[in-house]
């Protein structure tokens, strides 16, 4: 049977460093309260990965990151996971979490201020990202002033019920690999994200978002229209599954050249697959794609994912 709850306030919550033996009974608690993370469903679902994680995960944690933890009357109610990086460009929260028993007393709000206490004065930005489902924690974080940077990549997968017949003259797609691919997806995804979240999204994505490698398997191509480049596509085949990577220049959102650039993708990823199709494009695109495959006559299923959020803090100490 839980604790009887002790009603929080200002005296009897106490955020302090926590340390190693600590950080053991806060990963337990990481496992317990964010089981819908990718990354910690990642870790759960193999057996061997959850093993090392439990045992020297918390030695990991506590070399890399800044792990607090958040007590009443010596009870651990909470626990807040901070990394400072990026070349002085952000403070990043990887997880904050609260005991079950004592959520709605105010100590999530509690362990935001005590994390932009430790930032303020030192970076520019405080930075966290969370699964999108988890509405508590993104009422909270909005509520004290962050943003979405529409920067994570949403997936929708793909069912073809008769499309209207489309000419997609002047479009296609040439490969292209290396440093021009790498430059070429670069491009678009800082594009998009600048479009909706400005200069202070776009530097973001560029220091901590942009992996500088491809990742292997993937056909990479740039979208021409009329022979000027106007977005990057990657297409990767696995089994009977076939998985679109789409950028596009947020210039042709909503226009004619938008609708057979989508078309001559989403159709070679067709033909790619002898099962299922799916395609990822960056949230700050999702509205506008999913217009355009409406009218196409495409059935979608979107696929939960998680949210970039940042707030912009005042360098002054």
């Amino acid at each position: 049977m839980p604790e009887k709850l002790i009603p929080m306030n200002r005296e009897n919550l106490k955020i302090e460093r926590a340390s190693t033996f600590d950080t053991y009974k806060i990963v337990k608690m990481i496992f317990d309260y964010h089981k819908e993370d990718p990354i910690v469903q990642a870790i759960l679902s193999s057996s061997l990965k959850s093993y090392f994680f439990r045992v020297l995960g918390p030695v990991y944690m506590s070399l890399k990151f800044e792990n607090f933890k958040a007590t009443i009357n010596g009870r651990l109610v909470g626990y807040l996971i901070q990394e400072f990086r990026f070349r002085n460009l952000s403070a990043h929260v990887h997880f904050i979490g609260v005991h079950p028993d004592y959520r709605g007393q105010g100590i999530g709000t509690s362990l935001m201020e005590f994390a932009e206490s430790l930032a303020q004065g030192k970076y520019p930005y405080l930075t966290l990202d969370t699964h999108e489902d988890n509405t508590a924690a993104l009422r909270l974080y909005k509520k004290r002033g962050f943003v979405d940077l529409q920067m994570f990549q949403t997936c929708f997968k793909l069912r073809e019920i008769g499309a209207p017949k489309m000419t997609c003259q002047g479009i296609k797609l040439q490969t292209i690999s290396g440093e021009k691919a790498i430059l070429c997806r670069n491009k678009y995804f800082l594009k998009a994200v600048e479009s909706v979240s400005g200069s202070d999204g776009s530097e973001i994505a560029t220091k901590m978002y942009l992996s500088p490698k491809l990742s292997r398997g993937p056909d990479r191509y740039e979208i021409i229209a009329s022979d000027a480049q106007i977005g990057y596509a990657a297409i990767e085949r696995k089994k009977n599954l076939a998985s679109i990577f789409f950028e596009l220049d947020p210039t042709f959102w909503g226009t004619d050249i938008e609708v057979a650039a989508v078309k001559t993708v989403v159709e070679h990823g067709f033909k790619a697959s002898t099962g299922e199709t799916e395609i990822y494009i960056l949230q700050a695109y999702e509205k506008p794609l999913t217009q355009v495959l409406n009218k196409m006559g495409y059935v979608t299923q979107r696929q939960a994912s998680r949210v970039a959020l940042m707030k912009k803090l005042d360098r002054a100490v």
